[in-house]
């Protein structure tokens, strides 16, 4: 999803939009600022509606489609609205609260899973090379069966692929 929608909003003149939403932004004052969260809301809801009614009616694909594009931008525009704002969005005390709350909990959820994301790792690289280890035995001992030979080291890649 990430290549996909770098590879979307690359296609957006972006820059541009991006300039005139911080020259329109910068003069407002926080409440104001504040109420620029309601338009991507009022933009993007109809769409989100429009997916579960496809949905309902049996475009599953469709409808899903919809749902995920609309909640995809809408996520996007408020997380740079949010950046764009946010100087002015922690005048508020409780946007602040909040915000420093989230921001503890995230470093304290990172700071947990390090260790199992290192053990991951680990794992991750003796796979490899126990799938090379194998793929080496297997090229000594069935060197005239290349089909079978080849077909084995694809399913390894595949498999490597996966674990990537």
């Amino acid at each position: 999803m990430a290549a996909l929608t770098k590879r979307v909003i690359a296609a957006i003149p972006l820059e541009a939009a991006k300039a005139w939403i911080v020259e329109k932004v910068q003069p407002l004052s926080p409440w104001p600022t504040l109420l620029i969260f309601l338009v991507p809301v009022v933009i993007l809801e109809p769409f989100k509606f429009v997916g579960l009614w496809l949905f309902a009616k049996g475009h599953i694909i469709a409808g899903a489609l919809v749902f995920l594009a609309a909640k995809i931008i809408g996520l996007g525009v408020i997380a740079f609205l949010f950046e764009t704002c946010k100087p002015k969005l922690m005048q508020f005390r409780l946007i602040a609260w909040t915000y420093d709350m989230c921001m503890t909990a995230k470093n304290w959820a990172l700071k947990e899973i390090q260790p199992a994301l290192e053990r991951i790792k680990i794992l991750k690289n003796n796979l490899h090379a126990s799938i090379n280890v194998l793929k080496n035995i297997l090229a000594k001992y069935l060197p005239q069966n290349t089909d079978m030979l080849e077909k084995i080291i694809r399913r390894a890649k595949a498999l490597r692929r996966k674990m990537s």
